[in-house]
């Protein structure tokens, strides 16, 4: 097909062929009406002839398309649209949790400089640490009364 339109295109550009130019247009119009692979080769616009009108099944073939594309463009945009809004969502998400993060930080910073002078405030006048106070609740068994674990739970 695409050697066949480049022939049909030539015979009705070149000069000697000027008569003839009615018949080639007719055949290249009938191939293209008969032939969607034909038609699909080029655009009536990009013809010699594209200034002419087009056979009336073309035209409406070409409106179809002419429609679907809008439609597509259309869809395409309303997409873009979309998948911009929920980036833009997303980022917010990330820097309201970021921000969430540093604050928590900033709380924990605090508290712990709070406790950090409270536990100075606390420590005797001599400068020394005092021991920890002892847990009540643990009591260390004599050796020979503690348990072997050997070997697992």
């Amino acid at each position: 097909w695409p050697s066949l339109l480049q022939f049909l295109v030539s015979m009705y550009t070149s000069g000697v062929r000027k008569t003839y130019s009615e018949r080639i247009r007719f055949v290249a119009a009938t191939f293209r009406g008969l032939a969607p692979a034909f038609r699909a080769l080029a655009p009536w616009a990009s013809l010699p002839w594209g200034h002419l009108p087009m056979a009336a099944e073309e035209a409406k073939a070409e409106a179809r398309a002419a429609e679907e594309l809008r439609r597509r463009q259309a869809e395409e945009e309303q997409n873009l649209a979309l998948a911009q809004e929920l980036q833009a969502q997303e980022e917010a998400a990330a820097l309201a949790l970021e921000e969430a993060q540093r604050q928590s930080v900033q709380e924990d910073l605090a508290l712990a400089s709070k406790l950090q002078e409270e536990g100075e405030k606390r420590m005797p006048e001599d400068g020394k640490s005092r021991a920890p106070a002892a847990r009540s609740w643990f009591v260390q068994l004599p050796r020979m009364h503690r348990r072997r674990v050997v070997g697992g739970a």
